[in-house]
This record gives structure tokens, sequence and C-alpha cells, in this order.
């Protein structure tokens, strides 16, 4: 589960370095859809991982995502605005309430570490052209 959160925060910190170069605003909070937030351990190590709170509506993802750009458009604001506001009020598109999963203090220093293990891994791989059976145990 980790190595997918890594994988996955390697993401956001190359989606966050697009959005800084066009001054656009980090999100505080992440929503995450579909069958990976049905697990609760999996998410929460998630949100340990991003260092950040994920809300989970509970919901389709695509409908979900679909109303909230359509609501930006017509509004004239930006999306996480949009959604932010909506989910603070309550408004729901489903009849169970969204659960706001917010990251443990004393876990988010372990999976920094873990995620700086992770980028040296990935980074030997890189330069080995992914050609070791085994990135993280040497055979022998």
């Amino acid at each position: 589960m980790e190595g997918v959160a890594y994988a996955m925060k390697y993401g956001f910190e190359l989606l966050r370095e697009g959005m800084r170069k066009q001054e656009i605003v980090e999100a505080e909070r992440i929503t995450i859809t579909g069958g990976g937030a049905k697990g609760e351990e999996a998410s929460q190590i998630r949100s340990d991982v991003y260092a950040k709170e994920l809300i989970n509506p509970h919901t389709e993802g695509a409908a979900v995502g679909a109303a909230y750009i359509a609501a930006a458009g017509l509004l004239d604001e930006p999306v996480e605005k949009v959604s932010a506001r909506l989910f603070e009020r309550g408004i729901q598109v489903s009849p169970q309430k969204p659960t706001l999963i917010a990251p443990r203090d004393e876990n988010i220093k372990l999976y920094e570490e873990g995620y700086e293990r992770y980028l040296e891994v990935l980074e030997e791989a890189f330069k080995n052209g992914f050609e070791q059976e085994s990135l993280i145990c040497s055979s022998g």
C-alpha cells in the first residue's frame, strides 16, 4: 500500500511543480473516490504519506468531478474553491456524509523517510534502465 501511495505522491509533486509555475494555488485537501477510497486503512496511509487531509464523498468520482467543473464554470471560480465550499456547507451528492481523513502526525515523519528511500530506489532504477530483477533487494 505504501508503494502505491509513494507513487501517487510523486505524481502529485510533479503536478504541484507545474501548478507553481502557473501560479495556481495548491489544494489543502484531496478528494478520493473509486475502489481505492473504500479501504479505511489504505486511505489513512495515503493521508499520512501525503500529509494532507483526504475527503471521501462516498460517490463515484466522474459524476462528482463533472458536477464540480460545471459549478466552477457557472460561478467563474476555481474548481478547488467550489468543491471546498460545497464540502464545508455539507452539500452532498450521496446519502452518506463525506468522511474527512486527517493525517496522523506521528506517522508523517516515518512516511517522509520511506518516501526519500522510494525516490532513491526510483532514481537508481532510472539510471539502470530498470534492468535489475529487484530494485530493493539484491540477489545473492
